[in-house]
């Protein structure tokens, strides 16, 4: 009877244990934009370990259910992109994390860029780099009208510098109907081995889209930058922005950076086998 008694308590024990993690998933950075509406990106709340502040402002959140963050024309909170006054580039720079596996990914709520059908704007869109700032060895995924006429929206992956990969990319749409298409971009990297990866989801569809699947050289990281990419603002190719609020834009659900855990959680079966095991011999020894 004892011997059931202390199987049962330590089956009970064993699958207790193999239903929790032994290390959980730690959020570096996150920032959710659900700051009171017309806070500027360098004030958002970012609830991460790092807690990073963004170094410059520009576009504001909206509170929306969830809130978003402002970029362009978007007729509330409205901010020009191409406003020469204006440094395009936003980063986020913290201490550098060298080891583990870490998952970057951001969520876009709703976007437009065909605000004008006839004018060619190839390569314009919404750019996120990680990776190393002294070096510039990053990775990117970026929202972008794809170049050569097409007229298409697309999400494009590439590194860059010593970050190597395939480039790749998915179309998401030809024109204007397609701006409440939520997209959902990710960078998933181990930086003890430098390997990386990047993939896309739609909401419409609700499974993810491969984009680069080769990716190497990426083992430091300690900034992620925020681009907003024009061919050039004197030129028809950059974002639309006008006196209506009918311009282009691109409204951010939220931004994250994920250490995941480095110990695996172990399987039922395991700890039920050494646990059974260990009883088996204390039974053995005391027959």
């Amino acid at each position: 009877m004892t011997y059931i008694k202390t199987f049962a308590l330590a089956l009970i024990a064993a699958f207790s244990l193999a239903a929790s993690p032994l290390m959980a998933d730690i959020i570096l950075e996150n920032w959710q934009f659900d700051d009171a509406s017309g806070t500027q990106l360098n004030s958002v709340l970012n609830t991460g370990t790092q807690g990073t502040s963004w170094n410059f402002g520009g576009p504001r959140t909206q509170i929306f259910s969830p809130g978003t963050l402002n970029i362009g024309d978007t007729g509330a909170f409205r901010w020009d992109p191409n406003n020469s006054s204006n440094t395009n580039n936003r980063s986020a720079s913290f201490s550098a994390v060298t080891s583990g596996q870490h998952v970057f990914e951001y969520r876009i709520s709703s976007w437009n860029f065909n605000t004008e059908a006839a004018t060619s704007k190839d390569n314009i869109g919404l750019r996120f780099n990680i990776g190393e700032e002294s070096t510039t060895n990053q990775a990117y995924v970026r929202l972008d009208y794809a170049p050569f006429g097409t007229s298409a929206m697309r999400v494009a992956s590439d590194g860059q510098n010593g970050v190597d990969g395939t480039f790749g990319n998915y179309g998401v749409g030809f024109n204007s109907s397609f701006n409440s298409t939520a997209l959902t971009m990710q960078i998933n990297m181990d930086l003890d081995t430098g390997a990386w990866t990047s993939r896309v989801k739609k909401d419409s569809e609700g499974t993810w889209n491969d984009l680069v699947i080769d990716g190497s050289g990426l083992t430091t990281l300690d900034r992620i930058q925020m681009s907003i990419v024009t061919n050039d603002s004197s030129n028809p190719g950059a974002w639309e922005y006008n006196s209506d609020g009918s311009g282009d834009f691109v409204k951010l659900d939220y931004v994250t950076l994920t250490q995941l855990s480095a110990v695996p959680e172990p399987t039922s079966f395991t700890l039920f086998g050494l646990v059974s095991m260990g009883l088996m011999a204390q039974r053995r020894r005391r027959g």
